[in-house]
């Protein structure tokens, strides 16, 4: 203002020529359009005079607006106040249309989008498109029943609608290093429009560039698919699921107004009994396209998941994620990543690989063999009959009991339908009378890395019964008539064969292995271990340690192998009945063979093995 300074004072006042001149304006709609009666004259907005010194500001208030010089002025009545040069935050994909034209009956029946940016509404956008394409395409896409084409459809949707369906696809290569990171150019110019702005990346020594490099690319293109998503959802919202969206009802009762969404949770009931892994996926998209409109959709969701504890079995979870999982599976294998919340995250049909993140999350890999990993959390897993042969991993950094990881078997899958046995670390849990099964990785992992967990802390069945880590394992060392593998844990633990040709594994700690029956292999792991074979031909190896090998009469044919360390003193005794004058020794090439004087010719050994006969 130091041009209206006339006479030089360092403040603009009624001393000044043109002071009568200067207008305050006052939006007093706030509509950011200067209307009659809005101007005011210094003195009648009560401004004195106008201090023309200042000093530089870097403030940034809450809402993004930079205050970059501050000064002051003094008021009619003898007060200072501040005066500010305030930049503000602009937001150039909120814009009003000041141009709008009629809509035809016609067009008004189509879906209508709200304009972003540069681009009007979906509709004034059909009216003023003379080639009739872009109605063509949304009506195609109305029309159009496989998910996959509608996908397709979608992208030159938002190319029309953007006006850059001519744009070259090739035409935003970077200029260095990188070339075409962008793929179609198309989906940049559509941001660019949309959002009101044209990209402007740098270089790292500062160059700028209108094409982007690398890095710059995966942001911008997550951009555009998070952008399709949510048009895809505002579409299928007035289309597609219009015949669900229209079953909720909006009622007034004594308590207020409130959603009731029975009619449409007892349709979705009546589909998922016939096909529930399509009715999943229904769910998901309805919850995403509500979730996409704000203005009712969150009202809707909660009332959605009020009804979670009425719905048929089996559909409870599918009723939470509504809303909430925002990721779209197919029957074909997906591989899905969920976000630092809370995702349900749904596999359907296919060989699929489901990654939680972060967040309390649920997954649910659907039929195939899939592989699931929580992440953090307290994750959730489900399996119901004919979902084929899931890997869970659930590595957890969270080393307290506060955040419980649990796999929930389906209906109709009792404890007594579930063999449990452990494989090395993993657990495997096999329905019987099918080929379905769970493999929960690294489940008995002694935890060797601080905060870091692998097992699912409970499974849990539909009559509410569950086993805990603790159950797991003692179950997993109950014996049968049968072949067993038994393994222990990191504490003492004593391990019995019984019938059958088993195969025990002491791992760490002292521990006790009894073969019982049968052709066994035992294996003591570290620790000073006691191995007896008991009947039949078995192997005995203790590992690292002292061990002790126990044979006695009848015990059979017996081979042990015990590589250790030179510091361990290892142990073969021999039970009652058997003097040291019934031992005959020999040498098989490298092993030492030891028989009883009534039997016959050791048989043949293998190299580098003590071998009892």
């Amino acid at each position: 203002m130091s041009e209206f300074d006339s006479d030089g004072s360092g403040a603009v006042n009624e001393s000044d020529q043109n002071f009568d001149l200067l207008r305050v304006w006052k939006d007093l709609n706030s509509d950011g359009v200067v209307q009659t009666g809005e101007l005011y004259a210094l003195k009648d907005a009560g401004v004195l005079s106008v201090n023309l010194n200042y000093v530089d500001s870097s403030f940034v208030d809450a809402v993004g607006n930079e205050h970059r010089q501050i000064g002051s002025y003094t008021s009619t009545s003898g007060e200072v106040h501040a005066v500010e040069d305030v930049w503000f935050a602009v937001n150039k994909a909120k814009t009003i249309d000041v141009s709008a034209i009629a809509i035809s009956s016609h067009v008004s029946s189509l879906p209508e989008i709200n304009g972003i940016g540069n681009v009007h509404s979906l509709q004034q956008t059909i009216m003023r498109d003379e080639s009739g394409e872009l109605e063509g395409l949304i009506v195609s896409f109305l029309e159009e029943s496989d998910p996959a084409e509608r996908e397709k459809l979608l992208l030159n949707i938002i190319y029309k609608w953007a006006g850059v369906e001519d744009v070259d696809p090739l035409s935003r290569a970077a200029t260095k290093i990188y070339g075409n990171v962008i793929g179609d150019a198309r989906k940049l110019a559509a941001l660019e429009t949309f959002l009101g702005e044209d990209y402007l990346g740098t270089w790292c020594w500062g160059e700028k560039d209108p094409n982007p490099h690398g890095p710059a690319a995966a942001i911008l293109l997550q951009l555009f698919d998070n952008f399709s998503q949510v048009i895809y959802d505002k579409l299928m919202f007035q289309t597609h699921l219009l015949p669900y969206v229209s079953l909720i009802q909006y009622g007034v009762g004594a308590d207020g107004g409130r959603w009731d969404v029975s009619a449409l949770v007892a349709r979705l009931e009546g589909e998922f009994l016939f096909d529930p892994d399509s009715t999943r996926s229904l769910i998901v998209e309805l919850g995403r396209s509500f979730k996409s409109n704000e203005l009712i959709g969150n009202d809707i969701i909660s009332a959605f998941h009020a009804s979670a504890p009425t719905v048929v079995e089996g559909m409870q979870s599918a009723v939470l994620g509504f809303g909430v999982s925002t990721i779209s599976p197919t029957f074909g294998n997906d591989l899905l990543n969920g976000t630092a919340e809370g995702d349900y995250l749904f596999g359907l049909g296919g060989q699929d690989r489901i990654y939680g993140g972060g967040g309390d999350d649920l997954l649910n890999g659907g039929t195939g063999n899939d592989y699931l990993a929580g992440g953090d959390g307290a994750d959730t897993y489900e399996f119901d009959r004919g979902d084929g042969r899931d890997t869970i991993f659930n590595a957890d950094q969270n080393g307290s009991d506060t955040k419980l990881d649990k796999l929930f078997f389906g209906a109709g899958i009792t404890e007594a339908d579930i063999v449990a046995r452990r494989n090395y670390y993993d657990l495997i849990l096999e329905i019987k009378g099918t080929s379905d099964s769970v493999t929960i990785q690294s489940y008995f992992d002694e935890d060797t890395v601080a905060n870091h967990g692998y097992a699912v802390d409970q499974i849990v069945f539909t009559d509410g019964s569950f086993w805990s880590i603790d159950k797991v394992k003692e179950i997993v060392q109950r014996t049968t008539d049968g072949d067993d593998a038994i393994w222990g844990d990191a504490g003492v633990n004593t391990l019995n064969g019984g019938a059958g040709n088993d195969s025990l594994h002491g791992m760490a700690g002292d521990d006790i292995l009894a073969g019982g029956e049968g052709d066994d292999a035992l294996y003591g792991e570290t620790g000073d271990d006691l191995l007896e074979g008991g009947a039949g031909t078995d192997y005995l190896s203790g590992g690292s340690g002292s061990d002790t090998y126990l044979f006695k009469l009848g015990d059979g044919q017996d081979v042990i192998d015990d590589v250790g360390l030179s510091s361990d003193i290892n142990v073969l005794r021999f039970g009652v009945g058997i003097l040291a004058s019934d031992i005959k020794v020999g040498m098989y090439q490298f092993d030492l063979v030891i028989s009883h004087n009534n039997l016959g010719d050791p048989f043949t050994p293998s190299e580098f093995r003590i071998l009892l006969a």
